[in-house]
């Protein structure tokens, strides 16, 4: 487990499992809501968030596919 954060009434686990970054979310019971799909391999991170903002800055990169910023 890297890190964990609340954001927008769910909470998002940030983990590494064989070289790769994952995702899993949960709603706010600690029910699982599934992982964020991903590609192969990849590295993220995550821009400064404010509860209240409805977007987020998601940075993915690995060795498979060119980086790409997501809000």
């Amino acid at each position: 487990l890297n890190s964990v954060w609340a954001w927008q009434g769910k909470f998002y686990a940030s983990y590494s499992h064989d070289t790769a970054d994952k995702i899993r979310m949960f709603d706010k019971n600690g029910g699982s809501l599934g992982e964020m799909p991903l590609p192969p391999m990849s590295s993220i991170s995550f821009g400064q968030q404010r509860h209240e903002d409805t977007t987020c800055l998601v940075s993915i990169s690995g060795f498979q596919e060119e980086g790409a910023i997501y809000t």
